[in-house]
């Protein structure tokens, strides 16, 4: 079958998604800088998407990212991870799951950041998406990087 060979998505190492995810809260932080909050929140979503696609390659044991992960879905992408049973057994309450529903609910307005004039994105919401990320102890990433 011709997609058998394409099984794996060889150009891109683990060791690149894990420079992926931080190179894109970077272009975040420079982008708001810039006035362009609404690619700013997209790529904070991107370096999520990234980093759970880099925690499923280091579960798996692979070098390179699956083809079949080629995905915005980041309630799946958690799954396959293997940090969904952590996260949630969080109580709904908790900073950390609360901030999962808001990014995981930010996320179905991917198209909308794409394609919806800049102006349409405040520095406020920009900043929510930060913080709800990359708070050291609520944000969501920060408490996926501390989970074995």
């Amino acid at each position: 079958m011709a997609g058998e060979f394409a099984k794996f998505n060889k150009e891109i190492t683990r060791a690149d998604l894990d420079q992926a995810w931080r190179d894109r809260l970077d272009d975040a932080t420079t982008l708001d800088v810039g006035g362009r909050h609404g690619t700013a929140i997209a790529y904070r979503l991107y370096a999520l998407e990234i980093y759970l696609k880099h925690r499923i390659c280091l579960r798996l044991d692979i070098p390179h990212p699956l083809k079949k992960l080629e995905i915005h879905d980041l309630e799946s992408l958690l799954v396959f991870s293997g940090l969904s049973a952590a996260l949630y057994s969080l109580p709904a309450s908790h900073p950390v799951a609360l901030n999962w529903t808001r990014l995981t609910d930010l996320s179905t307005r991917l198209n909308d950041l794409r394609y919806m004039p800049a102006l349409t994105w405040t520095a406020a919401q920009s900043a929510d998406s930060a913080r709800w990320l990359e708070h050291p102890t609520e944000g969501v990433l920060s408490w996926l990087a501390k989970q074995p």
